[in-house]
């Protein structure tokens, strides 16, 4: 298999999975997918980064205990500011119907 060092605009870069327990968490996943861990501190600040044949792959946050886990999907965008403009001020339409998101966090870089 290939490594990919590079992503199209579009493309989904990076996930995280976030868990009220990492530890349980990477206990889970690392024996699911083959990954081994480092941490903390991905670039999501996460407590645990994932590996695949010495590859970053993945991460493992930390979520309120009253929170319910999830995946976090990263895409690159090549012009964060126009994305979060055209997210935040277009509208879904009958024709365009894939539109009309939120930005729910602000402009940040993943390593790497």
């Amino acid at each position: 298999m290939s490594t990919r060092t590079t992503y199209l605009p579009g493309v989904p870069c990076w996930v995280a999975v976030f868990a009220a327990d990492p530890h349980a968490a990477r206990d889970f996943y690392g024996p699911v997918f083959g990954w081994a861990f480092t941490g903390p501190g991905g670039p999501d600040d996460s407590p645990y980064e994932a590996t695949l044949d010495g590859a970053r792959v993945a991460g493992i946050g930390t979520l309120p205990e009253d929170a319910a886990s999830a995946w976090m999907t990263n895409v690159c965008v090549a012009d964060v500011e126009e994305t979060a403009r055209r997210v935040g001020h277009e509208r879904p339409t009958h024709s365009r119907p894939g539109r009309g998101a939120r930005v729910l966090r602000g402009r940040f870089r993943l390593a790497g």
